[in-house]
């Protein structure tokens, strides 16, 4: 048994395995839906926590809670709670 092509689907699909080859000689090809795109962040806040010996920790702190709050207005985080 070998693994043949793994492709990525479409958000929202499922994940699907197809077989290809002989009985002999079975080949899985796999095809993994693509996840969900997340907030895109900003250079800034990046930079702010790359290095947190670059900045203080208020800094780094509101910067963690800005994108937490972008996670959850996009849909891919729970509030607390």
């Amino acid at each position: 048994m070998t693994v043949g092509t793994t492709t990525t689907g479409d958000p929202d699909t499922d994940a699907l395995v197809t077989q290809t080859g002989t009985a002999e000689n079975v080949i899985l090809n796999f095809t993994i839906p693509r996840g969900a795109t997340g907030p895109t962040e900003t250079a800034a806040n990046v930079a702010a926590i790359a290095d947190p010996a670059a900045t203080d920790l208020t800094t780094v702190a509101t910067t963690v809670n800005q994108i937490i709050a972008n996670l959850i207005a996009a849909g891919l985080m729970e509030p607390a709670g």
